[in-house]
């Protein structure tokens, strides 16, 4: 292959690349990192961007680990729409939040909040967020424009769940409380 071929080759890669990440569709977490106490609820943002590729809708399922997590609720962004029949409650099933979704017969654009999850911790650990299209009930997500199948790229999470431990400052007021006592009973025999 001559370098001229080479250069118009590499040129039409990059120029594909461009015009397949500027359409590109995500739904993600945020924040993508934290750090939580056990015993102690967390919330995680729901996001999406067709900004490109308006959508009619989908749905999607959320991985998590329920040996460290118990699911608690979730709530839609009441600017993503007033219309309750076009959203849809995931289904919780273990280490897995099935089929939330969320609609538009007019199509959602955009970056914009879908809702909020919530959590409770009840083990300590490092909990990891997953998510992919939906199969069913709701199905993927299609565009508003074309009618075709969207590909979305999913962005996860993670939580650092730590126990908290007894201060020092608490085993040096024990340790100090017992030796007077002690010291008193010794004093009273």
């Amino acid at each position: 292959m001559s370098k001229v071929n080479l250069a118009k080759w590499c040129a039409g890669a990059l120029l594909v690349s461009f015009i397949t990440a500027s359409q590109a569709a995500t739904v993600s977490l945020s924040p993508l990192s934290q750090n939580v106490v056990l015993g102690d609820p967390f919330s995680l943002q729901l996001n999406m961007d067709f900004t490109d590729d308006p959508t009619l809708g989908g749905g999607i399922d959320i991985f998590y680990d329920s040996s460290l997590l118990t699911f608690v609720s979730f709530s839609f962004n009441p600017s993503l729409g007033d219309d309750t029949g076009q959203q849809r409650q995931p289904d919780v099933l273990t280490n897995e939040l099935n089929g939330l979704a969320f609609s538009s017969s007019t199509g959602l654009s955009g970056p914009s909040l879908v809702g909020t999850l919530t959590f409770n911790t009840i083990s300590a650990g490092t909990a990891l967020f997953t998510m992919a299209d939906n199969d069913l009930p709701a199905g993927g997500f299609f565009s508003a424009a074309t009618f075709d199948p969207q590909t979305v790229t999913y962005g996860g999470a993670s939580v650092n769940i730590t126990a908290v431990p007894i201060p020092a400052a608490l085993w040096l007021l024990l340790s100090g409380m017992g030796l007077f006592g002690v010291i008193s009973r010794k004093k009273r025999n």
